[in-house]
């Protein structure tokens, strides 16, 4: 369904002219994926890569949440062109994915005929997620809240918990910081900007957002050194503060969440994990919320 003109956000903008110009690179900005170059074995290896990210969440959900956790029915949000979605259709009953951008969304169906998966649902998402039915074992997303200004999918994160069933959980990748330059908290650098290299790298501007605090900060990058890059869309950057998700969490009746840390190139961030339970309300003063930082 269509966005009204009011509810078009910049950032959705962009990731729809990536959807149309450079769908693969836009979802892993690798020179490899380049519309104008990708190769037969690059494809096979995108969707490889997500076969190996989802059997890293699953084996993370088993852990945290029990041994016998089996989603049967998962929302992909920030679907993209499916890399993540077909490996968990390969897995699970039913798959939904979800994203802003059509031209991603078109791009995510013909992958679907290519590998004849038939137990997907795609649908092209708004931010009170009207578009989604029913509720899921488990909702994820991967390198996508960190293109979303930080208050907007603060709201988008509390609104797909509610979509998340009584005992089912949720894996969501979002960004703190980055371990160089601004948005550091006070802490020393830990190193230099990354120097030139062969591989696509990313001109990093600070944003100044009027009225946002550090959470809110946002950066733009810009993949450079390649011939594709002078009309490429921008990538904005936003990073979240992880205590205002755990309240979101809580709230939702949350026992609890495990954060595994990332870092994709001096960008910093967490796949937070939690499981529900039949009562969304704030728990009272003395119950119990973990939060593990648990590095691979």
């Amino acid at each position: 369904m269509p966005k009204a003109e009011a509810d078009v956000h910049e950032t959705d903008v962009e990731w729809e002219k990536w959807g149309a110009r450079d769908p693969y690179f836009g979802v892993l900005t690798h020179d490899r994926y380049r519309a104008s170059t990708i190769s037969a074995s690059d494809y096979l290896a995108f969707f490889e890569s997500g076969r190996g990210h989802v059997d890293a969440v699953l084996a993370s959900c088993r852990r945290h949440f029990g041994e016998d956790f089996q989603p049967r029915r998962v929302l992909d949000f920030g679907c993209g062109v499916g890399r993540v979605l077909l490996p968990f259709a390969e897995v699970c009953e039913t798959v939904v994915g979800a994203d802003v951008s059509e031209s991603m969304l078109a791009e995510a169906r013909r992958n679907c005929a290519r590998f004849g998966i038939e137990n997907v649902t795609l649908v092209q998402v708004d931010d009170s997620l009207t578009t989604i039915e029913g509720k899921f074992d488990l909702v994820h997303s991967t390198i996508v809240f960190q293109h979303i200004e930080s208050e907007r999918g603060l709201d988008l994160i509390a609104r797909l918990i509610e979509r998340v069933t009584p005992g089912g959980g949720i894996s969501i990748h979002v960004t703190y910081g980055r371990d160089y330059g601004e948005c550091r908290y006070g802490r020393p650098l830990s190193k230099q900007p990354p120097p030139a290299r062969p591989r696509p790298l990313y001109r990093r501007a600070l944003s100044v957002v009027g009225g946002l605090m550090r959470a809110g900060r946002s950066s733009i990058a810009k993949p450079v050194g390649s011939s594709d890059t002078a009309a490429d869309p921008v990538m904005m950057m936003y990073h979240y503060d992880l205590s205002r998700i755990a309240y979101i969490l809580h709230a939702a009746g949350a026992t609890g969440f495990c954060a595994e840390l990332t870092d994709h190139g001096g960008e910093l961030g967490a796949t937070l994990y939690a499981r529900t339970d039949a009562r969304p309300t704030i728990a009272p003063v003395g119950s119990e919320l973990s939060f593990t930082n648990i590095t691979s």
